[in-house]
């Protein structure tokens, strides 16, 4: 099934020259944080006032999370006391042929990790890793000033490798979820799918100097096809994986989950902090189903969001799709075992697709996608009108109890603007990240004016209120010549923001860039911003 997300192609980065900023009120917002989701050039920031390693302040106290709400104090000592969004560091990382997914998380330590798929050898600032025209997954560990420290790839025959998600736990393993064909290896695990395409599970402990130690794989495996698309650590320390499948399901013991499938199904799947398969759901009904984004509630509820053509079952109701094979977005509850609990279809005329979900403090769950066309209802009469002109993203509320609507924001201009991720940072704020063509709207007014064909954008709000959204602290459009796109976010202990996406041209993405280079159609590029 495709994604929009992988309908954006080009992109490019925020820096001095491509830089917009608003600050006011704008869509979206969080607070406690129950599940972890979670070539470098140097930028103007004073190495004497900054502690970018984690190292003492100038006045011998220990540097901690920015607070935004003080203009005055730079509780992180990083030489400025303003929270703005200005990128400090970044690197536009490439190869002859064009990149697929990417991710970026962050863990305790500050260390910044960078996932993505590619085709071919790559550097990320050490010995170069990959071969050939082979399809495989990289992560590259940084510094918190995007150093590099090193970088790791999958192995296999047929290389046919597909990055879902990453994530990082409380302890800073990492869990990666993905796909492949044929051969498949990470560390002395190998697994053998000639036939079919399976779906897999990793965690590895990156502490090592010279690349991660794989603490186990376990793969879902099957007739036809399976895809693994997001993942969470729930605060029990279960690992949720949730994807897509074609055909049957098989866990990795030998279980199977699903003996066959209704056209494409979803499913969700939670491990142990070991691997072990703790339960497994599986969702269809008529049709195409596929799930996107997944978050935890306080008490392990599972949260997901995705998309469904030609019809889909949840619970005891069913859903008709839209004609012409257009999306509909949906959310589904289950409880902490797996038990089914609550959802919601995105009805209406308007096509659409749910990406990304995160509950908040307030046990407030936010969704955010985008939508075209007339009318839709997040539930209970809880609408949208219409889009202006070709996409808008949005944002929708609801309780996590019984997934009550609360309110809904739309945002965007005169064309295609897309909601692509949300995450949380430690002191509750929210940071959206997404696409904007021509111009985007926020909730409050503000605007950021892309003066190119297509931009990213990094939106930074405080947690939200009941009625709505919460105040945005800033934003940033990432822009340059082309088009662009800002896929991912992740923000570190003391309050510190990464973003990536996809780029087509070269651009300064700090004060001192990379070198000019030739970029393809879609390379990849991370920025560190300022809290």
């Amino acid at each position: 099934m495709l994604n929009v997300r992988h309908l954006i192609s080009g992109v490019a980065l925020v820096g001095a020259a491509g830089l917009a900023h608003t600050a006011g009120g704008c869509a979206l917002v969080v607070g406690a944080d129950f599940s972890e989701r979670g070539e470098a050039s140097d930028a103007g920031v004073d190495p004497d006032a900054a502690t970018p390693e984690g190292g003492t302040c100038p006045d011998g106290s220990q540097p901690a999370a920015e607070d935004c709400s003080t203009a005055q104090d730079d509780e992180n000592c990083d030489g400025t006391p303003v929270c703005d969004g200005a990128a400090i560091h970044g690197g536009i990382f490439g190869n002859d042929n064009d990149q697929a997914e990417v991710r970026v998380i962050v863990a305790p330590d500050r260390s910044v990790y960078l996932a993505l798929e590619t085709i071919g050898s790559m550097d990320y600032g050490g010995s170069a890793i990959g071969t050939g025209n082979q399809q495989s997954i990289h992560i590259a560990k940084f510094t918190p000033t995007l150093e590099h420290v090193w970088s790791f790839t999958t192995q296999g025959s047929d290389f046919a490798h597909d990055l879902g998600d990453i994530v990082v736990d409380a302890s800073g393993n990492l869990v990666l979820v993905g796909s492949f064909l044929g051969t498949f290896t990470m560390g002395d695990v190998t697994f053998d799918r000639a036939n079919e395409r399976a779906a897999f599970v990793a965690k590895l402990d990156p502490t090592g100097p010279t690349g991660p130690k794989v603490l186990w794989v376990r793969d879902l495996r099957g007739q036809q096809e399976r895809f693994g698309k997001s993942v969470t650590v729930a605060p029990d320390g279960g690992i949720v994986v949730v994807g897509w499948y074609r055909g049957s399901l098989v866990l990795h013991d030998g279980a199977v989950a699903a003996a066959a499938s209704d056209g494409a199904d979803l499913y969700v799947v939670k491990y142990d902090a070991g691997g072990n398969v703790h339960w497994s759901r599986t969702f269809g009904g008529g049709g195409d189903q596929d799930a996107l984004g997944v978050d935890c509630g306080p008490d392990s509820e599972v949260v997901l969001v995705g998309l469904y053509r030609g019809g889909i079952t949840l619970g005891a109701q069913s859903m008709q799709g839209l004609s012409g094979g257009r999306e509909s977005g949906f959310l589904v509850l289950l409880n902490k075992d797996g038990d089914y609990q609550r959802h919601r279809f995105f009805a209406g005329e308007a096509s659409s697709q749910a990406i990304d979900v995160v509950v908040e403090a307030s046990k407030r769950v936010l969704v955010t996608g985008y939508y075209q066309g007339d009318s839709l209802d997040f539930g209970q009469g809880a609408g949208m009108p219409s889009a202006v002109e070709g996409l808008d993203a949005f944002l929708a509320a609801y309780q996590l109890d019984d997934l009550a609507p609360l309110w809904t924001e739309s945002f965007g201009g005169q064309s295609e603007d897309i909601g692509f991720r949300i995450e949380k940072d430690t002191e509750g704020h929210v940071l959206l990240t997404g696409a904007a063509t021509s111009t985007i709207q926020f909730s409050d007014g503000g605007m950021l004016h892309d003066t190119n064909a297509r931009d990213g954008f990094v939106v930074k709000l405080d947690p939200s209120r009941p009625g709505g959204p919460g105040r945005e602290i800033w934003s940033q459009l990432i822009g340059g010549e082309g088009a662009q796109t800002a896929l991912d976010v992740a923000a570190g202990p003391l309050g510190e923001v990464y973003a990536v996406g996809y780029t087509g041209n070269w651009f300064p993405i700090a004060p001192s860039s990379t070198p000019e280079r030739e970029v393809r159609e879609r390379d990849v590029w991370i920025a560190a911003l300022r809290p």
